[in-house]
């Protein structure tokens, strides 16, 4: 059939057995769309045909309609087949994707405990190095070189715990775990603690720091304290870190500006703004900073750090739906800008922030109260045993649940400490037994733990604890929890004392002599300028120059060859009191 129209043989027997009888036969092809033969149609008949003509347009309709019919079945079964062999890829894409989605969620899950563990592991030891620095550092007896070596130790343990908190807030950020507390705290507490801690840092590296808070700035705002004091030093340590001379400067302003998309009235709105003289960030490195482990990395001004605190910074921005925005100039300098809606809370004026006192507390007014101590580790218990005996605490400790339960029904105290990693059962399973007690069940139960994520917290509270303690323990932060719990009226080192233990001590065969009030005063300015140069220049010339204030410029020059502004403060303040 193929290249022919038609067929219609005049021998026939020639063509066909003579078995078959045939007299007549006409055939047509059958034709695809792309004129391709798929078959033929024909007719036969044991007579011949006087006139296959009539037939053949017959056939040619029938041929066409055929080819169509058989194409459209073919088309058919292969979108069948291919349909066939889509639901059975889509299967097994599903069945993969089903795998690796469980595989992730289980790597996952493994991180998020490998890193528990791990904090949990490295914030124990931790806790026994920042305990007893804090308890060092209550200590009045001790040298100024004493003194130093506890802060450094201080600064690196602290350092430290910076660096396993980053890593834990980025772990709980890309797990999308991390949830934004909306909560009143006292706004200029943290700004002042804040720009402390900075300004240590910048007296270190004879920087300026400058600040300037706004005064129409809320006293109480809602939001996250512990998220923009962690934005905040972050940016203001990074400023540190990548200026080695000039100025760091610190803004706070309060506006209320509309926004007609989220609504008509003016949103509270407080900038910050955060501006170095340090190395600068070429334009096209500026994206690049808030990647995760990213620096700017030349050679000659390499400084140490995990790349960490921007990007951790960054995405607490954006947690917090606030703007973050950044502009640099190589050698001149950055800056960085951020805005935060944090509305003004409405609080009692008899309310008082807790920083409000100054001064060290010593002692507390009242009966002798009685805490039990129930953690497994000794080093834990002895850092707050040495802490509160000394403030007029009675303490119990017990090493185990069992031991925690007995010590209770024997000494009935007035606060638990429990630690909920203990031994036999944990801390959640003795708090059950302390509750089901008739007589223990209305004391209260603070949770220790090393486990600090944001779960771990509200999982004690909804298991009934009354307030939970992370480690490493900040012990001033404790003494408040402890003071509110009890109600106790805190007894607190004066200003005056402190200043006292700071006067220069007299030596019986030869007083110590201070240059007069003139002097003294202008020493201070230059401390409070971090000009150690100019201390030295000072000290090294006119009136004392003379023999007699040897020992108050040794005392001079030894803080200013450390960098110690804070201490040659400290001094001269000390000093002008006693003139």
């Amino acid at each position: 059939m193929k290249d022919r129209d038609f067929y219609f043989p005049t021998e026939v027997a020639d063509n066909f057995i003579k078995e078959s009888g045939l007299g007549s036969y006409l055939g047509v092809p059958i034709l695809d769309k792309s004129g391709e033969v798929v078959g033929h149609l024909a007719v036969m008949d044991s007579r011949p045909m006087t006139d296959h003509y009539k037939y053949k347009g017959i056939l040619k309709i029938l041929a066409a309609r055929s080819g169509a019919e058989i194409g459209r079945k073919v088309a058919e079964e292969r979108l069948l087949k291919v349909q066939e062999q889509l639901e059975a890829t889509v299967l097994t894409r599903t069945s993969e994707l089903a795998a690796a989605k469980e595989e992730a969620e289980a790597a996952n899950h493994a991180k998020s405990e490998f890193l528990a563990t791990m904090s949990h592991e490295l914030r124990t030891p931790l806790n026994g190095i920042l305990g007893y620095t804090q308890l060092f550092k209550r200590d009045s007896d001790l040298s100024k070189s004493q003194q130093k070596g506890i802060d450094v130790m201080q600064d690196c343990a602290e350092s430290l715990l910076s660096l396993i908190n980053d890593v834990l807030d980025l772990s709980k950020i890309e797990a999308r775990k991390m949830e934004v507390l909306s909560e009143t705290f006292f706004l200029p507490e943290l700004l002042n603690n804040v720009s402390q801690q900075i300004r240590v840092r910048a007296d270190q590296k004879r920087l300026r720091f400058e600040t300037y808070l706004s005064p129409d700035l809320p006293d109480w705002v809602v939001g996250d304290e512990r998220k923009l004091r962690q934005v905040l030093l972050n940016l203001l340590g990074n400023a540190a870190k990548f200026t080695h001379s000039g100025s760091i400067s610190f803004r706070a302003e309060w506006m209320e500006t509309p926004d007609p998309i989220i609504s008509p009235e003016p949103r509270p709105t407080i900038r910050f703004l955060v501006e170095d003289t340090g190395l600068g960030i070429a334009q096209e490195q500026l994206f690049n900073i808030f990647l995760p482990f990213q620096q700017i990395r030349k050679s000659r001004d390499f400084v140490e750090g995990t790349g960490l605190g921007l990007s951790i910074t960054d995405q607490l921005v954006r947690l917090m739906n606030g703007d973050l925005f950044v502009s640099s100039q190589p050698g001149k300098g950055t800056q960085f800008r951020l805005s935060l809606v944090l509305p003004r809370a409405m609080v009692h004026a008899s309310i008082q922030p807790a920083g409000s006192q100054t001064g060290r507390i010593v002692s507390y007014e009242g009966d002798r109260k009685t805490i039990l101590i129930a953690d497994h580790d000794w080093e834990n218990s002895s850092i707050l045993s040495k802490l509160l005996i000394p403030l007029g605490f009675s303490v119990v400790e017990a090493q185990n649940s069992p031991d925690v339960v007995r010590q209770a029904i024997r000494h009935h105290p007035d606060l638990i400490l429990l630690d909920l990693a203990m031994p036999f059962f944990d801390g959640y399973a003795t708090l059950e037994q302390l509750r089901s007690n008739g007589i223990l069940r209305d004391i209260p139960v603070f949770a220790l733990s090393a486990k600090v994520f944001e779960q771990d917290r509200q999982k004690s509270l909804w298991a009934g604890f009354d307030n939970f303690i992370p480690k490493p323990v900040d012990l001033e932060a404790l003494l408040l929890k402890v003071g509110r719990q009890l109600g106790l009226i805190w007894q607190r080192q004066s200003a005056l004392e402190n200043s006292k233990n700071n006067t220069p001590r007299s030596d019986a065969s030869q007083p110590i002599l201070v240059p007069e009030a003139a002097e003294l005063e202008a020493l201070y300015e230059l401390a409070r300028m971090g000009d150690i140069q100019g201390i030295l220049s000072h000290i090294s010339s006119g009136e004392l120059a003379n023999p007699d204030y040897r020992h108050f410029v040794s005392t001079i020059r030894q803080a200013a060859g450390e960098f110690d502004t804070q201490s040659i403060k400290e001094y001269l303040h000390a000093s002008l009191n006693n003139v």
